[in-house]
């Protein structure tokens, strides 16, 4: 993989260990007490986890088990303890953010709270309280921003004449969770509030608005007259450059439709402010665009410079043109290779590998199928080394030795050499040193035993290591896509 953060199934893989480290659950809802609140062990940081799992395991299974117990009493509520569950969430609770106990315990009730949450909505006498904004995680909150994020899983369509009035507020973020939670029901009856939303002057409140049409086209909640009478509405967003989310908005509410839309000429030109999102849509949904056409874009943007947003453009149109498979082509992805922009090197390297009739996904897609153990040499290779860099890049080395990858680390260190690594190869050998004559274990318990003993001053060797590899100019992308030309049949 090229581009490794653009592919959100790896960094499922790397990173599920990591987010149950950092997982808040600060407090919870006494269910049998009508909301109080429970206060729970403060959460432990990285380098404590490393240093004591075994104690951090423990907390987190009895807080999970406690958490779990409140969601099951909070099941046999009556009515009544629902509604003041529902008042407290939106008006007392001191976390109600993402991920929370609050939050899963509430939303644990599903439809349930509808009833008292609209009738939040409803009363008039209310209102002001409903906008009453506090900073809340840093961030402005109201009890109404509270109510629509209640609400956004699965908005009733009862919901959208008590939403309506909001879309007014002089408050953007009132107005942007308004649009969010009416564009999210997608029944008929949002197109006017939708349509007023997508025609706001702040970003935001368009950007909630999208976010809302896009959570309606996937919970399968979009009306036809939606799609139908909010097409030319989002082509002005995207024409405005108001807002790049749009174009994938645009291809998934019509693709036939938005495909002539962006081939159009008034469209595909540097000019564009969004032609970056486009052209990856294209890329991504292997639509054609003429080699013709690509040249002159390339020629357009080697005069105007690739400054942002051009080295956006400029990458995707270079992964566009490695799909026509022109040998000439080669020497212009060649040149870009050794890029300062890292994106644009890539991106170069991504275009040269499809020029050679091998696609990045197919990469992938050979290592999925197969299996690890089952993959060849130069698969495990890569995939190593592409593993690792995400997860140093991401966390440090401490977090790629922390982590599952880390029992990879002789295969990684094979593969740093095979693809002809220099500096990156030499910090990896200096962080496996650190452990010992005889390097990190392979088996992670033990590996993680062997980080939690590794001296304190090691923990700062560790770091400058880290530190060392982010200032590395080798281009992993660069290196890694050489190695896969170099063993073409183990990637088709």
């Amino acid at each position: 993989m090229m581009e490794l953060i653009q592919k959100p199934v790896f960094w499922l893989f790397v990173f599920i260990i990591g987010a149950a480290v950092v997982r808040k659950i600060a407090r919870s809802l006494d269910a049998n007490s009508g909301g109080k609140v429970k206060k729970l062990p403060n959460e432990p940081g990285f380098m404590d986890v490393v240093k004591n799992p075994e104690e951090w395991q423990q907390q987190m299974d009895d807080e999970d088990r406690a958490l779990q117990q409140a969601i099951r009493d909070a099941k046999k509520w009556s009515d009544k303890q629902v509604e003041d569950a529902v008042r407290y969430s939106v008006f007392k609770s001191p976390d109600l953010g993402v991920g929370s106990p609050d939050s899963k315990i509430m939303f644990s009730l599903e439809t349930r709270t509808h009833a008292p949450l609209l009738a939040n909505l409803s009363d008039a006498r209310a209102r002001s309280k409903l906008l009453e904004t506090k900073r809340r995680r840093g961030l402005p909150e109201a009890p109404f921003n509270r109510i629509c994020y209640l609400l956004h899983e699965n908005p009733p369509n009862e919901a959208v004449s008590l939403l309506i009035p909001f879309l007014d507020d002089k408050s953007e973020r009132i107005r942007k969770d308004a649009a969010l939670i009416l564009a999210t029901i997608g029944s008929d009856e949002v197109i006017a509030p939708v349509r007023k939303a997508l025609s706001d002057e702040n970003e935001d409140v368009i950007g909630g608005a999208l976010t809302g049409l896009v959570r309606a086209i996937d919970q399968k909640r979009l009306s036809a007259a939606c799609r139908h009478e909010l097409f030319e509405d989002l082509q002005r967003v995207l024409a405005e450059g108001k807002d790049g989310y749009s174009a994938s908005v645009l291809f998934q509410f019509d693709a036939n439709r938005a495909t002539q839309f962006f081939l159009s000429d008034d469209v595909l030109t540097t000019k564009t402010k969004d032609l970056h999102e486009i052209l990856g849509l294209l890329f991504e949904n292997n639509i054609h665009v003429s080699r013709d056409r690509l040249l002159v874009l390339l020629g357009e943007l080697n005069k105007v410079g690739l400054e942002y947003p051009h080295d956006y453009q400029f990458k995707e149109v270079l992964k566009l043109l490695g799909r026509h498979q022109k040998p000439d082509d080669r020497e212009i992805f060649e040149k870009y290779l050794s890029h300062d922009d890292k994106y644009i090197a890539n991106s170069a390297a991504i275009g040269l590998l499809a020029s050679h009739g091998v696609e990045e996904e197919s990469v992938w897609s050979v290592a999925r199928e197969r299996g690890f153990d089952a993959s060849t040499e130069p698969q495990r290779h890569y995939f190593t080394v592409i593993e690792m860099d995400g997860e140093v890049n991401n966390g440090g080395l401490t977090q790629y030795f922390f982590n599952s990858g880390g029992d990879r680390w002789k295969t990684a260190l094979a593969g740093l050499e095979a693809m002809k690594f220099k500096e990156r190869l030499a910090i990896f050998r200096e962080a496996i040193a650190l452990f010992g004559r005889k390097g990190p274990s392979t088996n992670r318990n033990r590996r993680m035993v062997q980080l939690s003993e590794l001296p304190t001053d090691n923990d700062k060797d560790l770091s400058d290591l880290d530190n060392q590899y982010y200032e590395c100019k080798e281009h992993v992308a660069v290196l890694a896509m050489r190695y896969v030309l170099s063993n073409p049949e183990a990637f088709r």
